[in-house]
């Protein structure tokens, strides 16, 4: 436990004007920056999003299995996830942990065929489809209960995401 951390990290609105249209008006990061009594490798050790309204949430990581991805519903293609990623590295802010996730998986553990769309609070996991989330009190990864679940995606973004990978998956001139 320090008493001050090297490096905090504020990213706000810029037009102070935005900051009445927009609920959520900045994100504060904590990062841990290597030194000589704390030689683990750089990483964000807590995030809070402030409200407009004045509350601030503290963002906790979700659990999901080896092989899931996050739904391609939430706006990030291969190209930008490994951008982001070789910025990350330059910047020295990229986790040591190999890249585990597959594209395009369908993991629910459950039905092990519907792409996991629910975060189940308190526990975190993320593990369901909208198929399978009606059927649970109980987390079926550690047996907790459910008291709030959310889905990472709106059902019409997944549906529109869908069609545009499918779109994009075709080859001219391929017969299959």
């Amino acid at each position: 436990p320090r008493l001050c951390y090297p490096l905090i990290v504020l990213l706000t609105l810029a037009d102070e004007e935005d900051r009445e249209i927009y609920d959520i008006i900045s994100m504060v990061a904590v990062i841990h920056v290597p030194d000589e009594s704390y030689r683990l490798s750089c990483r964000i050790l807590y995030q809070y999003l402030l409200l407009a309204q004045g509350q601030y949430h503290d963002l906790k990581q979700l659990f999901m299995s080896a092989n899931s991805t996050t739904p391609p519903s939430c706006g990030t293609s291969p190209d930008e996830r490994s951008t982001d990623r070789s910025l990350l590295e330059k910047a020295g802010l990229a986790e040591d942990e190999p890249e585990l996730h597959e594209e395009n998986s369908k993991d629910c553990v459950v039905c092990q065929n519907g792409t996991v769309n629910w975060v189940l609070l308190p526990c975190r996991h993320t593990c369901l489809c909208d198929g399978c989330i009606k059927y649970f009190q109980q987390c079926p990864m550690c047996r907790q209960f459910v008291q709030e679940s959310f889905p990472l995606c709106s059902k019409k973004e997944q549906e529109e995401d869908e069609s545009t990978q499918i779109s994009q998956d075709v080859h001219p001139g391929r017969v299959f």
